[in-house]
């Protein structure tokens, strides 16, 4: 089910669908993002609340339009999911943590992003 889920969400957001992974996240997601950091210096690289990660999706795929991940999943816990992740291109590899309530909704994202220069 969750594995359902989350090939959804990367599918979403490979078209580009920002607003429709919006109800895959409770209203109180946390992302926590190397990326975030370097993006908004002052936030401790933590976003909070589902509108406020939504928007940094949308900056993200505005800074890098082609954005498109592929994705191996690689652990799964009692309450989340680990993935492998890359860009098509091969500029990003991450590993992503998607954790979830009991209503397989995700409250938690965490991220670690490394980039191939």
């Amino acid at each position: 089910m969750r594995l359902n889920i989350i090939d959804n969400f990367i599918t979403l957001w490979n078209k580009k669908d920002i607003q429709a992974l919006g109800p895959y996240m409770t209203d109180h997601v946390e992302l926590r993002s190397t990326n975030v950091l370097r993006i908004f210096p002052d936030s401790n690289g933590v976003i909070k609340g589902r509108q406020s990660v939504l928007e940094y999706f949308e900056v993200v795929l505005k800074k890098v339009p082609n954005f498109v991940v592929d994705f191996q999943p690689n652990k799964e816990t009692s309450d989340s999911i680990i993935v492998n992740s890359k860009t098509i291109d091969g500029l990003f590899d991450f590993h992503v943590q998607y954790h979830f309530d009991h209503q397989d909704k995700i409250y938690l994202i965490k991220s670690d992003l490394s980039e191939k220069f």
